[in-house]
């Protein structure tokens, strides 16, 4: 009865499919599974056990299906006899009893595959090795060896008792092929065991008895088995070429076994290429491991060049190890190439797989090259040591601010050459992580993943992604943002105008505030101070303060403080301002600094917050005990500013605040004199110019005095002692006396 039509269709697509196929290679490449056809009748009968046979179970032979998975070696269950069975001709009588012994080859072989793998199952694997031994038993007694197998050896070692020994399916004859089959059988259940030192145990007899062989038939001595119609010297034992499979387990039995035996496993695939083998997945991804293993990273890529350019078979693990490789080296221009043949034959990604493709991009936009800080090697007077030594350079993560971010979006609009590079490599990481979010549908849980996205979105120009990307961060990490991704997240959200957020993330990830996150925080400062939104700075700082992390306010810190305080008209009061300054004087010192508080005073005038002043020199003359705490540049400014409020008598106030001593600029006694005299001309007291005029003639004099007594840069060099590091002066001053000592022995100078 025929088939339906669509389904003979599709049975001759694929006969025409096989038809245009190149020829498959020989039998005794291909699979375990695959026909083996022995080379004379009377040798299958070998398979018969001496014992009885088994019964046969219908399980499969997981251990070689799973070395085959994925190649196209294998024997199909319909060919082109289901097709025309019809039109086969009468079969020929010899060809009938060929196919007859093949099959029964085929039925004995796989009951000894079944019986493997029960031993295997038992953990019995001495008798796994032992059924090695005996496909070679016949040949050893040719060679009249008999009994001296070094696999016997190995067998009864590894062996518990006698029971363990016990085999079956032992052949009368030697047929290479019967034993490159239960060889290949049993290297596949050692390695899947992991014992694999069992399985190079065969590898190693092999090769040694294939090479002892050879030396008997060069000197005319080589064993000769007997056989059917045929002449002796063609009926001669050499062991030559194994399958396919025997190879790929053989080096995966190299590689389990460490870094020591990579030159075996190299030379391994060599002879399987030698042999015209056709190499496996397994023996690529083996081979390209022990590679990266010895970090040798230029025989990787040439190695890929070559798999790829004569088109051998590859696996997902092929991939990763090489993803892994050019995420090492950071090789950007194989990375797209990579991942469009693992797109083109259908392997998908991990999540590891899209971290390590995005830090192949490291070097590119995230990591900088920095030196190191050393304060010893940074004194100039190490500079020969530091060039001696050589400078080394460390990678550091992004250290960008906000001001920094300005800076660069500024210079990347008038100059947007210059950052194509960098913007390219930034798109290029965001689409990675969109294709493993929107299009894999893989949950991004990997701390070290979001840092870089985050700086690839600030750097292209895509902030707005950043809430989102913390949104991911809160729903699937399970570990805090790193420190990285904070400060870029903190530039984004303060270029999106959110400084509140930005206050939030460091709070979420660092509740106590570490030393380590203080410089976060300055950036949310220096955002504000920029803004001049001197209320939030105030709340800002209360929140700090109640954290009591006062290492936070540094001095840079606080010159940006004062002016975005003082000029914040809009938003700070002068009640405020006074009252911040007061609850934190430990961070300001106004009342223990005069230099703080001229500071602070300048900045007022700048922002005429002329109150202020007035009520700040008032705190200061009721606490302190300096009742000259204003310099000649302040005075100047003063003066000059409350002369534009025709405030004469605060300006005559403020003259008696000014100390002349530390007048030093002559323009600047000047500028006061003048302007105070037009103060008291203004309040009718002329008599009190004089007076001005005196004090400042005075200081004048004493400048002048000073300047003569006080010695130059140049006799202060010369009558300095020499000092080496932090010695003291009086201890300096003993060793000028002591003769120098080199080697035990007093050198004088010439001018003693």
């Amino acid at each position: 009865m025929h088939k339906p039509r669509s389904r003979s269709l599709a049975l001759l697509a694929r006969a025409l499919r096989r038809s245009s196929a190149p020829p498959a290679a020989p039998t005794f490449l291909r699979a375990s599974w695959g026909a083996i056809v022995p080379p004379t009748p009377h040798r299958n009968s070998s398979f018969v056990p001496p014992g009885g046979q088994q019964k046969p179970k219908t399980t499969p032979s997981f251990a070689i299906a799973a070395a085959f998975e994925g190649h196209e070696d294998l024997e199909d269950d319909e060919g082109p006899e289901h097709l025309f069975g019809h039109e086969k001709e009468p079969e020929d009588p010899e060809a009938a009893r060929a196919r007859a012994l093949k099959e029964q080859f085929q039925r004995g072989m796989e009951q000894k595959k079944l019986w493997m793998q029960s031993l295997a199952a038992q953990k019995l694997y001495a008798a796994v090795v032992k059924s090695v031994a005996d496909c070679y038993a016949p040949l050893y007694s040719a060679m009249g060896l008999e009994g001296k197998c070094p696999l016997l050896a190995v067998a009864t070692d590894g062996a518990k008792g006698e029971h363990e020994l016990e085999t079956q399916y032992q052949p009368l004859r030697f047929d290479d092929v019967l034993t490159k089959v239960t060889e290949q059988e049993a290297m596949a259940l050692l390695v899947i065991a992991k014992q694999p030192m069992l399985a190079l145990t065969i590898v190693k007899h092999r090769g040694k008895l294939a090479e002892e062989l050879a030396k008997r038939t060069k000197a005319g001595t080589g064993v000769v088995l007997p056989g059917a119609n045929v002449m002796e010297d063609e009926n001669v034992v050499t062991l030559g070429s194994h399958l396919r499979m025997f190879y790929s387990w053989a080096m995966s039995a190299y590689a389990m076994c460490g870094p020591k035996y990579f030159p075996k496993m190299f030379d391994m695939y060599q002879d399987a290429q030698a042999a015209g083998v056709y190499v496996t997945a397994n023996m690529n991804v083996q081979y390209l491991s022990a590679l990266i293993t010895e970090r040798c990273y230029n025989e990787v890529f040439e190695f890929y060049e070559s798999v790829t350019r004569e088109n051998q078979p590859t696996s997902v693990f092929f991939y990763r190890q090489l993803l892994f490789a050019v995420s090492a080296t950071r090789t950007v221009e194989l990375l797209d190439s990579i991942l469009e043949d693992m797109r083109v034959k259908g392997f998908k990604l991990r999540a590891d797989d899209y971290l390590r493709a995005i830090r192949t991009y490291d070097n590119e936009y995230y990591f900088t090259e920095v030196e190191p800080k050393n304060k010893r090697r940074s004194n100039p007077r190490n500079r020969d040591e530091r060039k001696v030594e050589g400078d080394k350079t460390v990678l550091t993560t992004p250290r960008d601010s906000y001001g920094m971010c300005l800076k660069r979006i500024r210079e990347q609009e008038d100059h947007p050459e210059r950052f194509e590079k960098l913007v390219e490599t930034a798109q290029s990481v965001l689409a990675l992580f969109d294709t493993m979010v929107d299009i894999d549908g893989l949950a991004p849980r990997h701390e070290h993943l979001f840092p870089r996205v985050i700086t690839a979105a600030v750097y292209a120009q895509e902030c707005e992604r950043v809430p989102e990307l913390l949104a991911l961060h809160a729903e699937h990490a399970d570990e805090p943002l790193h420190y990285a991704g904070v400060r870029m997240a903190v530039n984004a959200l303060l270029l999106l105008d959110k400084p509140t957020e930005a206050w939030g993330l460091i709070r979420e990830t660092n509740p106590h505030l570490e030393p380590r996150r203080f410089a976060v925080l300055t950036n949310i400062f220096n955002y504000l101070c920029l803004k001049k939104r001197g209320a939030d700075i105030i709340t800002l700082m209360h929140d700090v303060d109640k954290l009591e992390v006062q290492g936070v306010f540094t001095l840079s810190l606080i010159k940006s403080l004062v002016p975005a305080l003082c000029s914040s008209v809009d938003n700070v009061s002068d009640e405020e301002l006074l009252e911040t300054m007061t609850h934190f004087d430990h961070v300001f010192r106004l009342r223990t600094s005069e230099h703080h508080f001229c500071v602070f005073l300048r900045e007022c005038c700048h922002s005429r917050r002329l109150a202020v002043v007035k009520t700040a020199l008032k705190q200061w003359l009721a606490t302190s005990g300096n009742k000259r705490p204003v310099n000649g540049a302040l005075g100047v400014r003063l003066l000059e500013t409350f002369e534009g409020e025709s405030d004469w008598a605060f300006m005559a106030e403020a003259f008696e605040l000014i100390d002349f001593s530390q007048v030093q600029n002559e323009d600047d006694r000047k500028a006061i004199v003048s302007s105070v005299s037009r103060a008291f001309e203004a309040l009718g007291q002329p008599e009190r110019v004089k007076h001005a005029e005196r004090v400042s003639t005075v200081a004048e004099k004493r400048q002048k005095q000073l300047r003569q007594r006080k010695p130059t840069k140049e006799q202060q060099k010369n009558n300095a002692p020499r000092r080496s590091g932090r010695v003291s002066a009086a201890r300096s001053a003993a060793a000028a006396s002591t003769p120098v000592m080199v080697n035990g022995i007093p050198v004088l100078s010439s001018s003693s």
